[in-house]
């Protein structure tokens, strides 16, 4: 019995001439360009008898046109820059094999909504900085990291649960105007500088005891923290509170 999803996806897959693209070493294709303006794009899975691996740095930066692309399954990296300022993109999937999402990725994509992390990934600096409308993401429990201004001025993003990461990078919620409510897990060590600086609806936070840093500026003008719990022993860094209800308490 023929799969007839199946079969809608490989008459939607985009032709292999709207792209420019190279062979790698391993024998698999990178797509380097996107030369169409279509609104929705299927990457294809193959080209040439080849896997498509690799969306290569800047490949479809600046697709104003652009409201959705499907990634195949083959694909296992997202390079620098993949999909920065596609400002109408609203729907991207990112396949389980993906194992890498490189620095400024999805930067300034302003129309994402929500996006669903795989489960064995790496994340860049500014991933998903200046997605403003985004409200919804899952990260996935393996992550280690969350790198410096990997959500910057996402305003929208109201909630989110960190996995057992060590490391909240600098300013990676910086300006989530919206963000009222995030849960810190134990396994966090640092928290950076201005992590989460003029994250203005956030009320209350509990830091874990196994938090040894609270990095400069790292609450700055966070205008309605008003409740804290913090470890006895943790480093508290310069005007981390400034701007806050408890600025004269943690000067």
């Amino acid at each position: 019995m023929t799969n007839s999803s199946n079969n809608n996806a490989l008459e939607n897959t985009t032709p292999a001439d709207f792209f420019k693209w190279s062979v790698l070493d391993n024998d698999t294709v990178r797509i380097d360009k996107y030369l169409g303006d279509d609104e929705k794009v299927v990457i294809p899975a193959e080209i040439d008898g080849k896997m498509v691996t690799v969306i290569g740095g800047e490949a479809f930066c600046d697709c104003a046109s652009l409201t959705s692309v499907t990634i195949p399954d083959s694909v296992a990296w997202i390079d620098e820059g993949a999909f920065k300022r596609c400002s109408a993109l609203t729907s991207i999937n990112i396949p389980y094999n993906v194992i890498s999402i490189e620095e400024y990725a999805f930067f300034g994509c302003k129309s994402l909504k929500e996006i669903t992390i795989p489960a064995a990934i790496l994340m860049g600096d500014f991933t998903f900085a200046g997605c403003e409308s985004l409200t919804s993401i899952i990260i996935p429990e393996n992550l280690k990291e969350i790198g410096s201004s990997t959500f910057h001025g996402c305003k929208s993003l109201k909630s989110i649960t960190i996995p057992n990461v060590i490391l909240i990078g600098a300013c990676a919620f910086a300006d989530c105007k919206s963000l009222a409510s995030i849960n810190i897990p134990k396994s966090v060590e640092e928290i950076g500088e201005g992590a989460f600086f003029n994250c203005r609806s956030l009320t209350s936070i509990i830091i874990p005891d196994n938090v040894k840093k609270i990095g400069n500026e790292a609450f700055l003008e966070c205008s309605s923290l008003a409740l804290i719990s913090l470890p006895d022993s943790v480093y508290i860094g310069e005007d981390a509170f400034k701007g806050t209800p408890l600025e004269d308490k943690y000067k």
